[in-house]
């Protein structure tokens, strides 16, 4: 057999075979035991009630894309040590936005300085990461009292205006540091 992979079906699926190793190949370690050497992946999944098998035959090994740290001047820092935001690949990941303004850094007192000033400084990021706010796939928001939610809709449909491309959102309840009424994370697919 060659090497490659199948995508075994079940029910009404077919069996479909993959090849990604050819037989003819008249090269040093180009036969059946050449190719398992240079096999780096064997990773069975399920989805849609098919077993995929992914097989590499490449003889090169490739590296992950490199994390980018997202920071600016109007990118608020964090106290602890970790990033604002990173890129890795086309991906970019947000820690918790919070309520900082985005020019001075300072902690405003209202819940809609606040929320507003969250929303600003997603757009800054994702700018940052050479995307718009339309490549955001899921955002989640924490706000400290249940009744913060009334000032979140408002920026959201200014962010998001089209209701059929918006990204999956969820809002919950959450105890946060002093001062700190609203928290938002979110992932970017660019």
């Amino acid at each position: 057999m060659d090497g490659g992979f199948f995508l075994r079906g079940r029910g009404s699926v077919p069996k479909v075979r993959f090849d990604l190793y050819q037989r003819t190949e008249r090269r040093a370690g180009a036969g059946y035991l050449g190719a398992i050497r240079r096999l780096l992946v064997l990773f069975p999944f399920r989805t849609f009630g098919c077993r995929i098998y992914i097989v590499s035959v490449s003889g090169s090994i490739q590296s992950m894309p490199k994390r980018e740290v997202l920071r600016g001047p109007n990118i608020p820092e964090h106290a602890q040590p970790f990033p604002p935001a990173v890129k890795i690949g086309n991906m970019v990941y947000s820690a918790a936005v919070g309520g900082d303004d985005p020019n001075s850094h300072e902690l405003p007192d209202d819940i809609e300085t606040q929320v507003r000033n969250c929303f600003q400084t997603i757009r800054n990021i994702m700018k940052r990461a050479g995307g718009t706010p339309g490549d955001i796939a899921k955002m989640s928001i924490s706000v400290r009292d249940r009744d913060d939610r009334a000032h979140v809709n408002p920026e959201w449909i200014a962010l998001f205006p089209d209701e059929e491309d918006r990204p999956v959102r969820h809002t919950s309840v959450h105890d946060m540091p002093p001062g700190r009424l609203i928290q938002i994370e979110f992932i970017a697919v660019l």
